[in-house]
């Protein structure tokens, strides 16, 4: 990003809708495959005190 000079304020502004959308994608598949080891119990948790 930048390789042909400096972002404007709007392409910025853009990038970082981008970014912002990426990680909350990723956040939300991750989830949904998280959500789907539990329910084919292969997921385990152990509780220490």
């Amino acid at each position: 990003i930048g390789g042909h000079g400096a972002l404007n304020d709007t392409q910025r502004a853009a990038v970082d809708r981008i970014v912002n959308s990426q990680q909350h994608l990723l956040s939300i598949v991750n989830d949904l495959l998280n959500h789907n080891l539990i329910e084919a119990d292969q997921v385990s948790a152990t509780v220490t005190v």
